[in-house]
């Protein structure tokens, strides 16, 4: 068995003392699945801490679905986390056989903000 890099190559295979004959040559592709790409989308958009319904992000992969990908990701703005909305993980599994995951955005009503559970 020999491992070479990608590429176009000839194989060559001659009988002993130049007879002819068959030979088998097999070749197998060894190299790792291809990463997957990821995109996200606000498939519902908007919140609002009075109607407590949730904002929904959707997490979409292109490419294989044989394993699991894991994404990581960051919330940034002024509001906080536990306060004005339920903290999140921070990370989202989309599970093997599956191209999407979601993650939802709930509001938390707030006093400091007007608004009472």
């Amino acid at each position: 068995m020999v491992d070479v890099l990608p590429g176009n190559y000839t194989i060559q295979v001659n009988g002993v003392a130049g007879a002819g004959g068959t030979a088998l040559v097999e070749v197998y592709d060894l190299s790792p699945d291809s990463l997957a790409t990821v995109s996200v989308n606000a498939t519902v958009p908007t919140t609002d801490n009075a109607t407590r319904t949730p904002a929904v992000f959707t997490f979409t992969r292109i490419g294989l679905v044989s394993t699991p990908v894991t994404v990581d990701y960051v919330i940034a703005g002024t509001a906080s986390a536990g306060l004005d909305y339920e903290t999140l993980p921070g990370r989202v599994t989309i599970p093997a056989g599956a191209t999407s995951a979601t993650v939802s955005f709930v509001p938390k009503a707030n006093p400091e903000n007007g608004v009472f559970g």
